[in-house]
Parts: structure tokens; sequence; C-alpha cells
């Protein structure tokens, strides 16, 4: 993704564009048109690139919540794209952050 500063300038979009992602997940449709598209795995790439954005963690567990609570083939699909593996590590990251700890242990 470049230089560090460029990755900087990223991680505001990626934690907006994940925002965004989890209030769209929240309609059932919408929720089976991003699986399809593959947008779980999409968000879980983002929060590997920007491990230390809280913004970008916190938006992206929350997404995940939404995906997982739509469907079990969505849940599925979750497992398949490392999300919680993923997740697990943020618990101890976040502990200071209860505003990002709320939406881990949601995920």
């Amino acid at each position: 993704m470049g230089s560090p500063e460029k990755r900087a300038h990223c991680a505001p979009l990626a934690g907006r564009l994940l925002e965004l992602l989890c209030s769209i997940s929240l309609n059932p449709e919408a929720a089976v048109a991003l699986y399809r598209n593959n947008a779980a795995a999409k968000s879980i790439e983002w929060m590997r690139a920007f491990p230390d954005d809280s913004s970008v963690q916190r938006s992206g567990c929350c997404f995940i919540q939404n995906m997982a609570s739509r469907r079990l083939r969505l849940r599925e699909a979750l497992l398949h794209t490392g999300a919680f593996e993923h997740v697990l590590p943020l618990v101890q990251r976040y502990l200071e952050q209860p505003e990002v700890l709320c939406e881990v242990l949601r995920a």
C-alpha cells in the first residue's frame, strides 16, 4: 500500500468505508449482495492493513457482527475469510478503548 505517509492518509477512508458497509449490511438483501461481492474478505484485508487504527478496527468489527447476524451461510463465509481469527487478538489490543472493545466483543 505504499509509504507509511500514504497509508496514514488512507486509514480514515478505510474506516469510513467500513462504517458505510456496517450500515448497509443491516438490510438483509444488501447483506447478501455484500456477501456475494466478497465484502467480508475485503473488510478483513482493510483491518489487517490498518491494525493500529481504532476506527478501522471498530467499524470492521461492527460490519462483521452485522453480517454474522444475518444468515448461517454468511457466518460460514466469515469463518472462511479469517474474520474471527483477526478479531480475537483485538480484545487484548483495545482493552483501554471501550468504544472499540464493545464492537470487538459484539463481533
